[in-house]
């Protein structure tokens, strides 16, 4: 369901929250409005624009909570089959080899060191960062040379279909600073640790043995 509205100073929040009351009672997904402006109390709730960590901002407390990549509902019990699986597998593909040109974009963006100081940054040993996201959606970021990059969602608080369109717009700026990276003939990275950890994950998920079974949740990560 999608609002239109020609004149940016008219209010259709009222229509919003309506649409939304009936997309629930009916189990579709939420509304999704397109607006030069903000709308007043409108609260979008899907990130619809192109993801660029300049729109992201950091947290220093708050990390408390049950974190993971994905985890098994009533409407998607397998992750073998889940849309989720699909789209980290692409971002996984994506990111291969440019994980470095992804750390010093995030770096600059939230000021960790100077703006055009270094186009590149060796991943972490392990690092969790809290960021703020599209609709003020806090993720955990997790961060390191043998998995690479890890959004982690509120078990508690996040949306499903929200992690998916996130997961989905974060792709689509991993497909655009590669394009970047190789049009400039830059160096990739030589370490392909997190593609290779994210294959043997691919591959688990599609064949899991007798004893461990299907996966539950995935990347389960608890702050106390």
């Amino acid at each position: 369901m999608v609002y239109l509205s020609v004149d940016p100073q008219s209010d259709i929040s009222p229509f919003i929250h309506g649409a939304n009351k009936a997309t629930k009672l009916i189990k579709i997904p939420p509304v999704v409005y397109y607006s030069v402006r903000p709308i007043a109390d409108a609260e979008p709730v899907v990130p619809t624009s192109g993801f660029s960590f300049a729109k992201t901002r950091l947290l220093r407390e708050g990390m408390q909570g049950r974190w993971a990549t994905w985890w098994a509902t009533e409407t998607e019990p397998q992750f073998a089959t889940s849309n989720c699986r699909k789209l980290l597998m692409r971002n996984a593909e994506l990111c291969d080899g440019i994980e470095s040109y992804v750390m010093a974009d995030a770096a600059a963006a939230w000021k960790l060191h100077n703006q055009g100081e270094t186009a590149r940054i060796r991943l972490p040993e392990s690092l969790d960062l809290l960021v703020v996201g599209p609709n003020e959606t806090q993720m955990l970021l997790s961060t390191s040379q043998e998995k690479g990059f890890q959004w982690r969602f509120n078990m508690d608080k996040a949306r499903t279909w929200y992690r998916d369109s996130f997961l989905n717009v974060f792709g689509g700026y991993l497909e655009y600073l590669r394009k970047v990276v190789e049009t400039h003939k830059a160096p990739l990275d030589e370490d392909h640790a997190p593609l290779g950890w994210w294959r043997l994950t691919d591959r688990f998920a599609a064949n899991p043995t007798k004893e461990s079974g299907p996966i539950t949740v995935l990347s389960f990560a608890e702050v106390k």
